[in-house]
């Protein structure tokens, strides 16, 4: 009797154990939808919005400025996980001007493509306090032989690691007085007069905030797929979450 009621446990336990080892997805749910802040002109970040969404497990919000320059759904900021940023001189209300800063105060991740360190005319210290370099406009415009080639230091930086640097549409810009957590991957102008074009920040004053900037223009994500990759890599690694988990 005692012997017929072990085989019993052992057999109902076997069969859970083999559950469970057939079923390993059960075991370890998806993460939850990464929420994506897109910040730029009308139109300009809705299908790479889309390209995120059916790629990733990415929930996206359009956050566009108006003809006045005005950004009166600043409000979808609040609830980001990161921000990917690209507003161009816009002078917010001073209210929505007040939810990118609380946004940025609180530490949380953005990434930045060409116009981000010019974003607000009404708060034009948001290239140093935000990025951690000085925007100085066109560097080398209209100049030949220009180059845009990873850092050496960075080479094996995974945010750049096998990414082959193209030149951005609408020239190079010019950084200066790079803060001492900056960190430069890619540099672009003439041989021998380089400046930084693809940096990234961790603020330890903001608890560790991560900032990404690339001097790459929104253009790019759909004509040039090293860019795209490059910004999507940005995104994870600024919201410090692992991209391959949120594959579709």
């Amino acid at each position: 009797m005692h012997l017929a009621v072990s085989r019993r446990r052992w057999q109902r336990a076997a069969g859970f154990v083999l559950l469970a080892a057939a079923c390993p997805a059960a075991a370890a749910d998806p993460p939850a939808e990464l929420r994506v802040a897109l910040a730029g002109s009308a139109g300009q970040f809705g299908e790479f919005g889309k390209w995120l969404e059916k790629t990733y497990r990415v929930k996206t919000s359009l956050i566009e400025a108006d003809k006045d320059k005005r950004v009166p759904n600043a409000k979808l900021v609040g609830d980001a996980d990161v921000l990917l940023l690209n507003l161009y001189r816009t002078e917010p209300a001073e209210d929505d001007l007040k939810r990118f800063q609380a946004y940025f105060a609180a530490g949380k991740p953005v990434v930045g493509m060409r116009k981000a360190s010019h974003a607000f005319q009404n708060w034009l210290e948001v290239d140093q306090v935000v990025f951690g370099a000085k925007y100085g406009g066109h560097f080398l415009l209209n100049k030949k032989d220009l180059v845009n080639e990873v850092d050496p230091a960075a080479k094996d930086d995974p945010l750049v690691k096998g990414h082959v640097p193209t030149l951005p549409g609408g020239g190079l810009y010019s950084y200066t007085k790079l803060a001492p957590d900056v960190t430069v991957l890619i540099r672009g102008g003439q041989p021998g007069n380089l400046m930084p074009q693809t940096f990234y920040r961790v603020n330890k004053e903001r608890g560790g905030q991560r900032a990404f900037y690339t001097r790459y223009d929104p253009k790019d994500l759909a004509t040039k797929p090293e860019v795209r990759e490059l910004v999507v890599r940005a995104l994870f690694w600024a919201a410090d979450r692992d991209e391959a988990k949120y594959k579709r």
